[in-house]
């Protein structure tokens, strides 16, 4: 029988992923005025980031724009380009104040997510901030996310300023947590004093970058944290099984960063 190293070789390899990421479309970017799609991409492409998610805060304004961006970089062949997957998604707000990663295949544009948030309820005029509340709570949307073909992650899940899934009231939380609805959640701890009997989840970091610059170390800038994620690039399924799987992934966060 084909041993599981062997299963998974052919196709799969190490790739350095940032999984939480924002650009100006986010309110909260000011050092990001005036960048532009393609300096955004190759921001990341110099961190030698082979995939990035884009989860900005309640809106998907920039996948299409970075797509297209993305397109014309390769067509031109710059000198500084490389490959990079890019994961559509959002970070939302649900109705209870928690933020949850919504990532989604490659293949979805600006309009599917934008019509996404409309749907649960995401005031369409206040797009982009992160005080733009769903309508539904955390369980509610992690159901909506997967029925729509997508990966709910809660983000920053234990973060000391809160909006994390482990701030919720218990009996908001115990719910979510005895469900098998999580698979994987973002955090940049090691999980001590996390609530007992729920599910193995599979638990990722990501830069949660709001600048493009690094001069100050402190910043959160493109790949300053990632996850190495051993996976066969090119689908979302792949994608979600690499980080449900704590052998195919590996976080990297610099010590001045941990909480």
């Amino acid at each position: 029988m084909m041993s599981e190293e062997k299963e998974f070789s052919a196709g799969y390899r190490w790739l350095k992923c940032d999984l939480h990421t924002h650009t100006p479309a986010s309110c909260d970017t000011p050092e990001m005025k005036g960048v532009s799609e393609s300096e955004w991409l190759c921001a990341y492409m110099k961190q030698q980031i082979d995939l990035v998610a884009i989860t900005d805060h309640n809106t998907g304004r920039w996948i299409d724009p970075l797509k297209q961006a993305y397109s014309t970089l390769k067509h031109d062949k710059i000198p500084s380009f490389r490959p990079l997957i890019l994961i559509p998604g959002v970070e939302i707000t649900t109705a209870d104040g928690i933020h949850i990663l919504a990532l989604f295949d490659p293949s979805v544009t600006t309009s599917f997510v934008e019509n996404f948030l409309t749907n649960i309820g995401s005031p369409a005029d206040a797009r982009g901030d992160s005080s733009c509340t769903a309508a539904v709570g955390a369980l509610a949307l992690i159901s909506r996310i997967i029925t729509s073909g997508g990966v709910a992650i809660p983000a920053h899940i234990d973060r000391r300023r809160g909006k994390g899934l482990l701030h919720l009231e218990s009996e908001l939380l115990f719910p979510i947590v005895e469900s098998s609805s999580i698979r994987v959640v973002e955090s940049l701890t090691d999980g001590h004093g996390w609530p007992t009997g729920r599910r193995s989840w599979g638990v990722i970091a990501g830069s949660d970058s709001h600048t493009l610059s690094s001069e100050d170390p402190y910043s959160r800038f493109p790949g300053c944290i990632y996850t190495m994620l051993y996976t066969k690039p090119g689908s979302l399924k792949n994608l979600v099984q690499a980080c449900a799987h704590p052998d195919r992934t590996r976080r990297v966060i610099p010590d001045h960063y941990l909480e």
